[in-house]
């Protein structure tokens, strides 16, 4: 039973010593008993010649001899506390317990000594009660170092305190060390969340990275359907070149503002692009026809019935549109599966007004301007609300469009 006690301090003093302070050891002289006492009587006045002659014959189990040696050591120089320790290992080998326990007490006395391990590991198999103090030692390295594997050295050591006058402080050092481990696990706990954290953010970082260069480089071609809606801010009117009527009256609508026929244009955009790095470069169709319902004046006649001259009007059917845009546009943040982009674009076409007759001319539109948009990337679909505002031209105005693009 002694064996395995003292094995395992002998484990907790190694893993432990880091530590703890204490004197250095006598150089070991490296001979045996009989090469020492060849040369007793010229070194028997050297304190670690003493020392190595009372080490060595207590390795061969010369008790009474080594016991004789290691006190004429202590003689020379009674301060270092191996010398104390060397004479408690001697009387212990020979059983003397209280005289050896002496002994230890007499090393961890001197100065500096009381971190002294190798005398706990001893002291405190030969009398329990001293668990109390080695546990309440390994308790303030805890809290010095803030150390673990200290603290629940400190529990352990308190643990096997066998009771006594140190009682309280024992239950004490054992409830505050394991406060101590519960906290530190505590803490353990949310660093490894904050590391885990930290791995996925890494990798979802790289994922995103892949995922950018996927995009950037694979399947690099678009096709792709929108539903655009045009706020037109330029003056656009439509004008005929019918001056008269049937009846030869002069035209009474003869010019016909856009804004009176429309607010907003919708139509059905096709497109196709190409994805080339950060830049994403489009070209499109736009179509469209939006109903206005509205009248127009063209003559007025007099109503014998209504004893008045009565207003002759014609219905606008639609404004009709024929859009060709292009845009270059940048890719200014991407992080799966959304993209930011902005740009500049071109575009042209034409605006017809749709009437009962035919009346009014085309009328021939164009501008540049800059959009930007927000797209949702999923695998090779592209969901894209986009804003483009034409600042030139006589298509200047704002276009909103929704729509999706296949990548292939």
């Amino acid at each position: 039973m002694r064996f395995w006690t003292v094995l395992f301090l002998a484990v907790m003093v190694l893993s432990a010593q880091d530590f703890f302070t204490f004197p250095n050891e006598q150089t070991d002289l490296g001979k045996d008993s009989e090469m020492l006492l060849s040369e007793y009587d010229a070194r028997s006045g050297e304190y670690r010649f003493m020392y190595n002659l009372a080490k060595a014959l207590l390795a061969e189990g010369k008790y009474e001899q080594a016991l004789i040696n290691a006190e004429a050591a202590l003689a020379l120089n009674e301060s270092d506390p191996w010398g104390w320790k060397l004479k408690g290992d001697i009387l212990l080998a020979q059983d003397k317990r209280d005289e050896a326990k002496a002994s230890y007490e007499k090393a961890l006395e001197q100065k500096d000594s009381y971190e002294f391990l190798p005398v706990w590991d001893e002291l405190v198999v030969i009398a329990p009660e001293y668990y109390a103090n080695l546990g309440l030692l390994y308790r303030d390295k805890a809290r010095e170092n803030k150390n673990d594997d200290l603290a629940q050295s400190a529990i352990d050591y308190l643990g096997k305190y066998p009771g006594g006058p140190f009682e309280q402080q024992v239950e004490s050092g054992i409830n505050e060390m394991e406060i101590f481990l519960q906290r530190t696990k505590s803490q353990e706990r949310q660093q490894s969340q904050a590391m885990e954290m930290q791995r996925m953010e890494m990798e979802r970082k790289m994922e995103i990275k892949a995922s950018r260069e996927s995009f950037m480089t694979e399947r690099p071609y678009l096709v792709g359907v929108y539903f655009n809606s045009f706020v037109h801010s330029a003056d656009i009117v439509f004008e005929t070149d019918d001056i008269y009527t049937p009846t030869g009256n002069p035209i009474i609508d003869n010019e016909i503002d856009l804004d009176y026929a429309a607010g907003a244009l919708n139509d059905f955009h096709l497109t196709g692009g190409y994805v080339h790095k950060k830049w994403i470069l489009k070209a499109g169709l736009s179509i469209g026809k939006t109903n206005v319902g509205k009248g127009y004046d063209i003559d007025s006649v007099y109503s014998e019935q209504q004893d008045r001259f009565v207003l002759i009007t014609e219905e606008i059917g639609s404004v009709r549109s024929l859009l060709f845009n292009t845009d270059a546009y940048y890719n200014l943040y991407y992080t799966d599966p959304i993209l930011l982009y902005a740009g500049g674009t071109l575009n042209a076409g034409r605006l017809k007004l749709e009437t009962k007759e035919e009346r009014f001319d085309p009328e021939f539109i164009a501008g540049a301007g800059i959009g930007g948009g927000l797209m949702l990337h999923f695998d090779n679909f592209l969901v894209d609300l986009n804003i483009k505002v034409n600042a030139v031209g006589s298509s200047s105005g704002t276009v909103i469009g929704f729509g999706g693009m296949y990548k292939f």
